[in-house]
């Protein structure tokens, strides 16, 4: 008796084993099927967002110019005629215009210099100059930054930190997910320690 009890004993554990057993690999092919239904979803919510978007709205008062190439000048040739004002491309100086917010522009031949460097140029009416200059005077000490800074920003050759970023974006008016979605950009192409 006490045989059979000890055998019955050891069936009962084996299947309560075989049970368990069983459980879990019910439990691991049900979680794969909910990971494979969610990736699923998710393949499809992209693919109809991305087929549904509407296409990006053409410029039509941006108007482009031929790249007129970007040779350096000796300090002996003629100035060139340049085929946009301001000019976009085209020989030019050796060296670059300081950045910073002028009253009155730097020669064109060193302003292209400073865009083949990646230099971003603001140019306006001079017959609003005083008002249109302020104005980009306070931008800049809004941001908090010399406008000589930024422009090395811009460029890429000097980082931006992740506070000085969330600055920039509040500065620019930003919404909170604007300006998490500007500090990551700005975070993976130059951030700083």
């Amino acid at each position: 008796m006490s045989r059979t009890g000890s055998k019955k004993t050891v069936d009962t554990r084996l299947a309560e084993a075989e049970e368990r057993r069983l459980a879990a690999a019910r439990s691991l092919r049900n979680r794969r099927l909910m990971i494979g239904a969610g990736v699923s979803v998710l393949l499809v919510g992209a693919i109809v967002f991305f087929a549904t978007r509407p296409p990006p709205v053409a410029l039509a008062s941006v108007e482009t110019f031929p790249d007129q190439g970007q040779l350096h000048l000796n300090p002996t040739d003629p100035i060139p005629d340049y085929n946009s004002d301001p000019p976009t491309s085209g020989s030019h100086a050796a060296s670059s215009a300081a950045c910073g917010i002028y009253r009155e522009a730097p020669p064109d031949i060193n302003l292209v210099h400073d865009l083949e460097h990646g230099v971003i140029i603001v140019s306006y009416n001079p017959e609003t100059a005083s008002e249109v200059a302020e104005d980009l005077e306070n931008f800049a000490r809004d941001l908090k930054i010399a406008p000589s800074r930024l422009s090395e920003i811009l460029s890429g050759k000097q980082g931006l930190s992740r506070g000085v970023a969330e600055r920039i974006a509040r500065a620019l008016g930003y919404g909170t997910g604007e300006i998490e979605r500007f500090c990551d950009l700005v975070e993976s192409l130059h951030a700083r320690s």
